[in-house]
């Protein structure tokens, strides 16, 4: 039997060297170099036991490592010091996303915000170079400024660092229905680190839609969730992708590898010093498809995401309880691990993680033990109709690759091979 999350599970698959692994309770430096290399769209688990923190899980909590930042799905307590263990820089999160307003999705988020404004004394404006507050995004329902606010405000937080803008997810429904604290929060005096804005929702003709954000590069959409408050899910997916230069054909017209590879790499001509322009549509192949990842928050019915979290590389979904307890998670607002394989199905998702897993489910043992996650991933496997599910640990980490079979063959490997 492997130990917990402290065993590093690895597996590495070519040609984009898929990597699905627990990395090790250790200090973030020691752990940046191990594992596959990062592919610039991945996602971590920070938290994965529903409702509360157990001695092996954290509450939920989920980052997705870009580039250039980090942006964290949910926030519950603990999760600064999860993000600390890994091998994350905290000081790159720049965007939260929170999916509704329970205690276990967003008790750690005043936390982590103070932690950057610590972090970020004599933050330089990247326009102007002059010293400014960094900006940073939160994303949710309505009532999250309300609660950032009232925290920050009453446990007198300086936060003279950062501009912290709260974008609340509105219907018209929700606004109409919003509570007699929500309407007094409204008019109260306002912390100076926080501004407030709006996304009103748009009608598809079945229900609503956010689009939440788009800056160029990975845009995020969102829908609404059935769960005993208001819920959303969100879907992250990057913009189509360059296509490969073709390099001998540009060596064949005299233009060796250089800085202009980078212009026409990003789509723009170049004129060569005999005066010839060589477009970048005549030496690159077409666009590749960029990867998409849904993330769910609680949820007893994920019909509303179908449509925009069609295809994606990875379904992150709950899957609190298993199928014998199916009221009991209904009655509550939460899944099962065969409704997850479900939704799996009906979004054609290449690889399905579980999370939010009860108390009562251990994540090690024997596949016909019925309270391990172990169980509950194979009970997924029976709806979804594919092998490739992975029930998350703490630290997970799951590249969000499009090399569909890469991914496949990783979470089957990890079913067949570890006993949790």
């Amino acid at each position: 039997m492997l130990p917990a999350v402290s065993a590093c599970l690895r597996q590495r698959i070519s040609p984009r060297r898929a990597s699905i692994s627990a990395v090790p309770l250790r200090s973030g430096s020691a752990l940046r170099a191990r594992g596959a290399p990062f592919d610039g769209f991945e996602l971590l688990f920070l938290g994965t036991s529903a409702g509360s923190p157990s001695v092996r899980r954290n509450p939920t909590a989920l980052c997705l490592r870009l580039p250039q930042h980090v942006w964290l799905f949910d926030c519950a307590e603990g999760s600064l010091r999860q993000l600390m263990k890994s091998a994350v820089r905290v000081p790159l999160t720049s965007k939260f996303f929170i999916t509704h307003m329970h205690g276990d999705h967003l008790y750690g988020l005043p936390g982590i915000l103070c932690t950057l404004d610590n972090h970020n004394a004599g933050f330089l404006d990247a326009r102007t170079r002059q010293q400014a507050r960094r900006p940073i995004e939160v994303y949710g329902p309505l009532g999250l400024f309300a609660y950032l606010n009232t925290a920050l405000t009453t446990s007198t937080t300086r936060m003279a660092n950062l501009c912290i803008t709260v974008h609340e997810l509105v219907s018209p429904e929700m606004l109409a229905n919003a509570s007699a604290h929500e309407r007094y929060m409204r008019k109260a005096p306002k912390h100076p680190c926080l501004k407030r804005e709006t996304i009103h929702a748009k009608w598809d003709g079945q229900g609503y839609v956010w689009d939440v954000l788009d800056d160029g590069k990975v845009k995020v959409q969102a829908a609404e969730l059935k769960h005993t408050v208001t819920c959303f899910g969100y879907v992250v997916e990057e913009h189509p992708l360059p296509g490969r230069l073709n390099a001998a054909a540009l060596r064949a017209r005299g233009l060796a590898p250089g800085p202009l590879y980078k212009e026409l790499k990003s789509g723009a001509s170049v004129t060569l010093p005999s005066g010839e322009t060589i477009h970048a549509s005549e030496v690159t192949g077409p666009p590749a498809r960029g990867r998409k990842v849904v993330i769910l928050g609680d949820t007893a019915d994920t019909s509303r995401m179908f449509d925009i979290g069609q295809n994606c590389d990875v379904l992150v979904h709950e899957a609190t309880l298993s199928h014998e307890m199916a009221p009991e998670a209904v009655h509550r607002g939460h899944s099962t691990a065969r409704m997850a394989g479900f939704a799996a199905r009906k979004m054609n998702a290449t690889l399905l993680a579980l999370t939010h897993f009860s108390h009562r489910f251990r994540h090690w043992g024997h596949e016909r033990d019925s309270r391990t996650t172990l169980h509950l991933a194979l009970e997924a496997q029976t709806s979804f109709g594919r092998r490739a599910v992975v029930p998350a640990t703490d630290f997970l980490r799951i590249p969000a690759s499009d090399a569909g079979s890469a991914a496949n063959e990783a979470a089957l490997h990890l079913i067949r091979d570890a006993r949790w």
